[in-house]
């Protein structure tokens, strides 16, 4: 079966290696990998996912954050959130692949690529509840109120928890 992430098909055992974010990604447990995609802070609300990642860790101390904003980036302390930058498409792949769930809190959300083609390769999404999302997502995501840490926090702890919802949505990483 061939997913596509971007415009590159890839199998997922046949992804791209990239071994700088196989690194970053490495150190964490396999199961505890959160993933979030930014491009424009001001709209994609990544501060609510930062406070969900702290309550979350009152939980599961080991659940790490991996993001797309710079590593010197505020909000990254290089333990609970990781900067990895820009990320080139088979980048963007390894990262989506190594991820156990991947996170949107947009407050204005678009048909993002990367975020449909996540569900198709069947990865966990917990989803902003904006009605374009809600048709877009499939069975393969959440949805939670963007402005409300807490709700996004028990959202993630139940992909992150949930052997039986997310094995069958992720692969071999």
């Amino acid at each position: 079966k061939v997913h596509t992430i971007g415009s590159l098909p890839i199998k997922p055992h046949d992804a791209p290696r990239d071994p700088i974010v196989r690194a970053a990604m490495g150190r964490v447990l396999p199961d505890r990998r959160v993933l979030l995609l930014e491009t424009e802070p001001a709209l994609k609300n990544p501060h609510y996912v930062v406070k969900a990642m702290k309550l979350l860790r009152r939980r599961l101390p080991d659940a790490t954050l991996f993001s797309t904003l710079p590593p010197a980036h505020p909000l990254c302390d290089g333990e609970m959130v990781i900067g990895l930058g820009c990320l080139g498409e088979a980048s963007l792949i390894e990262a989506c692949l190594l991820s156990t769930v991947i996170v949107a809190p947009s407050l204005t959300e678009t048909a993002r690529v990367p975020m449909l083609e996540a569900v198709r390769a069947g990865i966990p999404i917990v989803f902003s509840h904006l009605p374009l999302t809600q048709n877009s997502s499939g069975g393969a995501s959440l949805r939670c109120d963007p402005e409300d840490s807490a709700d996004f926090a028990g959202k993630i702890e139940c992909v992150l928890k949930d052997i039986a919802r997310s094995a069958p949505l992720n692969r071999e990483r």
